[in-house]
């Protein structure tokens, strides 16, 4: 029996044969590196999602705490114009902001066994990579014990780009940038506390206020 092979059919094995041309393969390695292009760049974009929303989630947590612990210490806010030690300062002093208050609210940090403190917030200029950007010192110490040492200052915020507290006077119905309680007998009726945070280029802005009309 003699068997016939077509043209077709032998052309088409030897094309089998004879493997890819060297177009097709540059058209191959075209797509994969196409495909792998746009799989980095999902991935290059999923993680710059991630670290930001680690950078945002860093800076919310660290500022409700410094507002929740700011918080339950003027609820504590000891001040009597009969007792000289005691007092509520807020304003500026050489170039930085500050906060000074006496509390009922104690912590190991004090140094102390009282049962009065003065607790101090205030902001410093930043240091390395951070030196245009601001932080926030807290200090504590007895207020009673004149043989006390002074409390240590650690840092409660840092990355901060601006901080700002006006405090409001309802007798004349005005908010004011400084007050010293020590001069005029009393404290104010409204504390308001804004914080910016500078991450990546991006601001994020943070405000609170605090009643102290009942102390």
């Amino acid at each position: 029996m003699t068997w016939w092979n077509s043209p077709l059919s032998s052309t088409s094995k030897d094309r089998c044969n004879r493997g890819f041309t060297l177009i097709e393969l540059m058209l191959a390695i075209f797509i994969t590196a196409l495909m792998i292009s746009v799989l980095y760049g999902i991935f290059g974009s999923m993680s710059r999602t991630k670290q930001r929303l680690d950078a945002d989630a860093r800076v919310l947590h660290g500022a409700r705490i410094f507002f929740d612990r700011l918080s339950k210490e003027l609820r504590s806010l000891h001040f009597s114009s009969r007792m000289k030690q005691s007092r509520f300062v807020g304003g500026e002093k050489s170039g930085q902001l500050f906060l000074e208050f006496s509390s009922t609210l104690t912590t190991p940090h004090s140094g102390g066994a009282g049962a009065i403190t003065l607790i101090r917030y205030e902001t410093q200029k930043g240091s390395g990579e951070q030196k245009q950007l601001q932080k926030m010192t807290r200090q504590e110490q007895p207020l009673l014990e004149s043989s006390a040492k002074e409390g240590k200052a650690y840092v409660m915020l840092q990355e901060l780009n601006n901080f700002q507290m006006r405090f409001y006077r309802s007798s004349q119905d005005r908010w004011e940038n400084d007050w010293d309680s020590r001069s005029g007998g009393a404290i104010p009726d409204l504390v308001e506390i804004s914080l910016w945070f500078e991450i990546d280029g991006r601001e994020i802005p943070f405000r609170s206020s605090f009643d102290l009309s009942s102390r």
